[in-house]
Order: C-alpha cells, then structure tokens, then sequence
C-alpha cells in the first residue's frame, strides 16, 4: 500500500520546510526584531538629522560672514563719507585733519604684501662666556640659581616664626614711648 520510506522522507522533509517556515516567520515577527528594525530607523533619521544640522550651521555662519563683510564696508563707506565731510565743512587750517579715511580692503591687501617681512624669534645677545653656554632666552636657563632663590624666600619665613614675638608689655611700653616722641 504506502511505501513507507518515501511516507517517511516526505513527512521528514515537510517537517525541515515547515521549521524553517517557523523560525523565519518568529524572527520576522518577535519583539526584538521589532526594536532592531525600530533602532536602526531612529539611527538613519537621526544621522539625517545630524546632517542636516551641519549644513544648516555652516550656512549661518557663511551668511554671518557675507553680512559683518558688508558691515564692515558700510562701516568704511560711511567713516569715509564723514572724514570726507569733516575735511570739507570744518576750519581745520594748520591742524591735523580731525578724520582721516579708511582704505578699502583691496588697498589694505596691497600694503600687507608690501610690507610682509618674515617674523623671526628674538635672538639672545646675552654676553655668554662660550658657545655651549645657555644663553638667557634658553628654556632651561638658571633653573638651578631660581631653586636656590625660593629656598632663600622660604628660609626668613621660618626665621620669622622661630623668633620669639615681643611680648604684650613690651608692645605697650613701645606704644607709650611712640606716643610721647
């Protein structure tokens, strides 16, 4: 009638596939699943967040820049336009003018390039007795002969406190004597 091996590996066999079924369908469906994929939207809207906050910070500071630079010209345009006006209205024969104008930025530029020189260390024209010697400017210069000098601060500390303090009398005796003199 049956052939019971075939029964046997078919019934074998639908029970792997509905297994498998199974735990697929509970992975899809169980509560952890349900906070990972919740976790992991929160993630990708909160990166999107993030980003957009970026640009939005570094657009208000690009239009924060663009706006002080027409400032700062309007601010020129106007210092001109009264130093201009005070050199014009004002009675200032023999006197240094009382306002005088700002270059424009391009002229600014021009100096600053002009005048660029290369910054250089100060250089140390301490006399030294030989080339080896640290000179004053050395890091590492007379650390010893400081260390000696806040030993020496220390010590009429301590002399202060080890001498024996004049006494209420004497201290009223001295006062009296103050007095009279």
């Amino acid at each position: 009638m049956f052939n019971w091996p075939i029964l046997i590996a078919v019934g074998a066999s639908c029970l792997l596939v509905g297994v498998a079924v199974g735990a697929l369908l509970s992975r899809l469906f169980t509560p952890e699943t349900r906070n990972y994929r919740e976790l992991e939207r929160r993630l990708v809207e909160t990166g999107a967040s993030i980003k957009n906050y970026r640009q939005d910070v570094s657009d208000h500071y690009v239009k924060t820049a663009n706006l002080v630079d027409e400032l700062t010209e309007s601010y020129r345009e106007l210092h001109n336009h009264l130093a201009e006006g005070a050199g014009r209205l004002l009675d200032t024969r023999g006197v240094e003018p009382l306002m005088r104008s700002i270059p424009s930025r391009e002229r600014i530029d021009a100096i600053a390039d002009a005048t660029s020189a290369p910054i250089l260390p100060p250089l140390d024209y301490a006399p030294k007795s030989s080339p080896t010697e640290k000179g004053v400017l050395d890091e590492s210069f007379d650390l010893d002969s400081q260390r000696h000098a806040s030993q020496r601060l220390i010590d009429p500390l301590q002399d202060f406190f080890t001498t024996p303090q004049p006494t209420a009398n004497k201290r009223k005796k001295e006062r009296r004597e103050f007095s009279r003199g």
